[in-house]
């Protein structure tokens, strides 16, 4: 199975976007980008969330408190945005939990947002190295160095140790949610 373990200190994990979320993103980012580039984009983006549906995926997603209150699109946008985690959430393959602001210095505010992918062998009985990619403007840069990994493996853990239980991040959600719905 594939583990995904992602950190998010800004915006919701792309593979968690609603249509109308990452549409915003796209706007606010790649200003002019013609209608048919964005709706290509959507369908790259609905195609990676499909694969949730595939119990060969595992997703740990770690948001930081402050993702839930940017609001990409408005708050309507938003409101929807937190349903979807809620729902996504349920899957026994998927965990969402927030880091609360509360939480105080951990290693995720230095290694700031991330992905680590973990592979499982092949049918060759080949392994695939792990490997932490991290997103910006100008694109995505890979990390495969085993002390790289090791030293996300590590943040990963103490972003684990202060981070909101699963039900306890689906109530706050389901409050702020419910906030921008009013």
């Amino acid at each position: 199975m594939t583990t995904a373990t992602s950190h998010q200190l800004v915006l919701i994990p792309g593979i968690l976007q609603t249509a109308d979320y990452r549409r915003a993103i796209i706007n606010a980012t790649v200003p002019g980008l013609s209608a048919v580039d964005i709706e290509r984009r959507l369908e790259l983006a609905a195609r990676r969330q499909a694969r949730l549906a595939d119990d060969e995926l595992r997703l740990d997603a770690f948001v930081s408190e402050s993702v839930l209150l940017h609001q990409p699109g408005g708050p309507h946008v938003m409101a929807k945005q937190l349903a979807k985690l809620v729902e996504l959430g349920e899957r026994a393959n998927v965990s969402i939990r927030v880091v609360p602001h509360g939480a105080g210095m951990h290693p995720g505010l230095v290694v700031q947002s991330f992905t680590l992918l973990d592979f499982p062998p092949t049918a060759s009985r080949l392994v695939e190295p792990p490997v932490v990619y991290t997103e910006g403007a100008e694109g995505a840069l890979y990390l495969e160095r085993d002390d790289v990994i090791d030293r996300y493996r590590h943040a990963v853990e103490g972003i684990r140790e202060v981070a909101l239980p699963e039900e306890a991040t689906r109530e706050l959600v389901l409050k702020i949610a419910k906030e921008y719905a009013a």
